[in-house]
């Protein structure tokens, strides 16, 4: 996977363009302090909806491993010789 379908790297790179957006406040300008706060608050709920979604990944992985074992377990014990 490329780094620009990488979603971590889209979650760093959101928070970086709110960085120079962060140090317009310095100009006074309301607008562009409110949107840069958004930008930021953005960047860290799209990193924990990305953990979120790793984690949830890897619970699904140890369940199918797990449903798969008890499968060929059964598979096993059903095939007396």
């Amino acid at each position: 996977m490329t780094k620009r379908g990488d979603p971590l790297w889209q979650e760093r790179l959101s928070r970086l363009r709110a960085r120079p957006k962060r140090h317009r406040n310095l100009t006074g300008n309301k607008d562009l302090e409110a949107e840069g706060k958004a930008d930021r608050q953005a960047g860290v709920a799209k990193e924990k909806v990305g953990h979120a979604k790793d984690r949830v990944e890897e619970v699904i992985e140890r369940v199918e491993h797990k449903a798969r074992e008890v499968i060929d377990k059964t598979k096993d014990t059903t095939h007396w010789d």
